[in-house]
């Protein structure tokens, strides 16, 4: 039945994350076995030192993608026209936006709601206005807790994703109670993002 090959559809994508982690594992493998990865100069006097990713991090692209995939079939299932382009490409927008002026706000606990996250502790910009032409960021160094929990977060994002699918063509009482189930692990775990996620303090 339809409901089943959702499931099928969704385990399907699994093999896309399969082929980002060789990919990342070839990456890191083929950086230099130090034990940072370079300094970062944010514009402004401190340097940041850029450590070498942990697992946690490495693993987010991977599970990211198929946490990407589950959407768009549930989208697909749900609006089953080319109209799904429309919640597809604003996703992708605001994703790109919020990837491509990451360092524009303060960080803050949401932007762990979003399926990627470089986890970069900063504050808010300085100058880049008429008054000083020169742009500085103060940041405090990244993030690597909040990723182990963000990993539960994108996995809850699946099975979430998932159930949506399923209810499109089943809604049986199973269907419902694994669709509380995976929006009560989904809550918990966005919740537990916001409580550890690092927030900028100015230095003193």
């Amino acid at each position: 039945g339809p409901d089943r090959r959702s499931i099928g559809h969704v385990a399907s994508t699994i093999f896309c994350g399969a082929i980002g982690l060789v990919a990342t594992a070839a990456i890191y493998l083929a950086l230099a076995p130090s034990r940072d990865l370079g300094e970062w100069d944010p514009g402004g006097t401190d340097i940041v030192t850029v450590p070498r990713p942990n697992v946690a991090q490495l693993m987010q692209g991977p599970v990211a993608i198929v946490a990407v995939a589950a959407f768009v079939i549930a989208c697909v299932r749900w609006i089953p026209t080319w109209l799904v382009l429309l919640p597809l490409g604003f996703m992708v927008m605001v994703q790109g936006l919020f990837m491509g002026i990451f360092h524009g706000v303060p960080t803050d606990g949401e932007r762990w709601l979003f399926p990627l996250n470089t986890g970069v502790v900063n504050g808010e910009w300085k100058g880049c206005g008429p008054e000083s032409f020169e742009c500085t960021l103060a940041v405090s160094g990244f993030d690597t807790t909040t990723p182990w929990w963000h990993l539960g977060y994108l996995s809850a994002l699946v099975v979430w994703f998932t159930t949506i699918s399923v209810l499109r063509h089943r809604r049986d009482r199973r269907a419902w109670v694994a669709f509380a189930a995976a929006s009560v692990l989904l809550a918990a775990c966005a919740t537990v993002q916001f409580t550890v996620a690092d927030q900028f303090v100015v230095p003193s």
